[in-house]
């Protein structure tokens, strides 16, 4: 019983460091990835709002357009 105690905790420990390193590697990409995205989107919605704000006949989601 005590052994078998250790050694999951052991596993535990090991499994914990492993998710914690693959963490510290993947992460900083995820995040530069989601800044990238959110950055493009950003763009994205402001365009299409300054578009909406000048041209506001030609807003496809407005009930006039259909």
């Amino acid at each position: 019983m005590e052994m078998g105690t250790i050694n999951s905790r052991d596993t535990i420990s090991t499994m914990a460091s492993a998710l914690t390193w693959i963490m510290e590697q993947t992460f900083p990409s995820l995040y530069s990835y989601l800044f990238l995205f959110i950055h493009m989107s950003s763009l994205l919605v402001c365009s299409v709002m300054r578009q909406s704000h000048r041209h506001p006949h030609n807003n496809p989601h407005s009930p006039a357009a259909y």
